[in-house]
């Protein structure tokens, strides 16, 4: 549209879109000056901007608007035409909740016909986003009567939060009008850690933070679960598990517990929302252990001697820290200078992950059997992890010569052995001279003869032969004492 204004002779073209009888009430006059005056300065996405008064459709109420109200000034409508407005034209909802509007578009000056209905959504300036929200439009067109309305419902769900300008538009020919819904959107976000590491029976709590996004404020309920369900599994509570959020920030705590949990990776969800507006953050549990082993698990040594043990510490899930060792059960006459308080650095890159353990018997040390404890202290989860091993302290005696079935257990000693293991310690004798008091010795002692005697008469020194009695003979005294 061209506007001429007279006395300077200057011509302005302006763009005009929306009918200067803002009231609607037929007439350009102060009345639509006043509601237009209520407005100047208000952008699409604020709550005072009204889309009647934004006669060009730029998205601002300013002097140009102001300009286009007073060049019509004292205008009547008389051609055929007709009006959209959106009822209520502003409103203030959350994320996921479905908001409506209804639309009305009304007859003027006897106009009738089909009027097509699009609509699209602004967020600054004039970028349409529908992505932005879920549209649900009762019709695309609307027949007008002459002097008539229609009234339909525009349902719309935010998907995101911002203050966003809904356009509806209705187009008849070369006739197009439109009116803004004004949206402001607010929403929450949960923010908490993305992993958090256990170890068995090593409760723990973490913060959860709620941030306010674009104003939004309200009460909101809290839940937290743990997946997958598996028995003594990680068992979580949240608390408060209510908060009211106002613009900014506010806390709460989700405590888990892990009393027997298996070693493997949990998801923690945290839920919080009211009514429709629900958002879920994941957490990843990750409950590790440590176990330690000690080589060899039998150890035998004999007074003022020293023998050495392995201790290895072997991690579950990913475990990967440092342990202290305490030696605990000694008899009190073995030391373990290399012992106690040694650490073992488990499944951490480029450290032993074993410690060797030394172990010292004193001279005077009597024979023992001992259950000797190795325990294993994590300092940073203050937990404790234990393995055994036996201690023995005996003199050492040379083994038997003989297997149970009188085969000799080493050629060099014992190649006449004919006796049973439980019969025969030492069986040696060199000469036929033996054969009698072998005979007679076995005969007193209630014992079967041997099945087989092999004879050595190279041995040039004579060789005791000795008894489970006790007694013993040799080739200069063939009878046994």
């Amino acid at each position: 549209m061209v506007l001429t204004f007279s006395g300077n002779k200057t011509s302005v073209e302006v763009a005009v879109t929306r009918s200067p009888d803002v009231n609607l009430d037929g007439i350009v006059d102060q009345l639509d000056a006043s509601i237009l005056q209520l407005a100047i300065g208000c952008t699409a996405w604020m709550k005072c901007y009204n889309p009647r008064a934004d006669l060009n459709a730029d998205g601002t109420i300013n002097g140009v608007d102001v300009g286009i109200l007073e060049a019509f000034m004292g205008v009547t409508n008389s051609l055929a035409d007709f009006t959209v407005l959106t009822l209520p034209s502003n409103i203030s909802s959350t994320v996921y909740s479905q908001i409506a509007s209804n639309v009305t578009f009304s007859s003027i000056n006897s106009f009738a016909g089909k009027v097509s209905v699009n609509v699209s959504v602004a967020t600054t300036g004039l970028n349409t986003l529908p992505s932005l929200f879920k549209m649900a439009l009762a019709t695309d067109s609307v027949m007008l009567a002459t002097n008539g309305s229609v009234v339909f419902a525009l349902k719309l769900t935010p998907l995101t939060a911002g203050d966003f300008a809904v356009n509806v538009t209705g187009t008849s020919g070369s006739l197009s009008h439109s009116a803004i819904l004004t949206v402001h959107v607010g929403d929450f976000r949960i923010l908490s850690a993305t992993r958090l590491t256990f170890i068995d029976n090593s409760p723990a709590s973490e913060l959860v933070l709620l941030t306010s996004i674009n104003g939004f404020s309200g009460n909101l309920s809290l839940s937290a679960t743990v997946s997958p369900t598996v028995l003594n599994g990680p068992i979580a509570s949240i608390g408060p598990a209510g908060v009211s959020l106002t613009s900014g920030w506010t806390a709460s705590f989700v405590r888990v517990s892990t009393l027997h949990t298996p070693p493997g990776n949990y998801t923690l969800t945290v839920t919080s929302g009211r009514a429709a507006t629900s958002h879920s953050f994941n957490t990843t549990l990750a409950v590790f252990d440590f176990y330690v082993t000690v080589f060899p698990d039998s150890v035998r040594v004999s007074p003022g001697n020293s023998t050495l043990v392995s201790v290895q510490g072997r991690a579950v899930n990913g475990y990967a820290n440092d342990i202290s060792l305490t030696i605990l059960g000694l008899p009190s006459c073995v030391t373990s200078p290399l012992g106690n308080g040694t650490i073992v650095y488990v499944n951490k890159v480029g450290f032993p992950n074993a410690s060797i353990v030394l172990l010292k018997v004193a001279t005077n040390c009597p024979t023992s059997l001992s259950v000797v404890t190795v325990q294993a202290f994590d300092s940073s989860y203050g937990v404790y992890r234990r393995t055994h091993f036996t201690l023995i302290i005996s003199v050492f005696e040379k083994p038997p010569r003989c297997d149970s079935n009188g085969t000799p257990n080493t050629e060099d000693e014992c190649e006449s052995c004919t006796l049973k293991r439980s019969e025969c310690v030492e069986c040696h004798y060199h000469s036929t001279s033996n054969k009698d008091c072998l005979r007679q010795a076995i005969a007193e002692s209630g014992q079967d003869l041997p099945r087989s005697v092999q004879w050595h008469p190279s041995r040039l020194v004579p060789r005791p032969v000795r008894w489970p009695l006790g007694r013993s003979c040799s080739a200069e005294n063939p009878v046994p004492s």
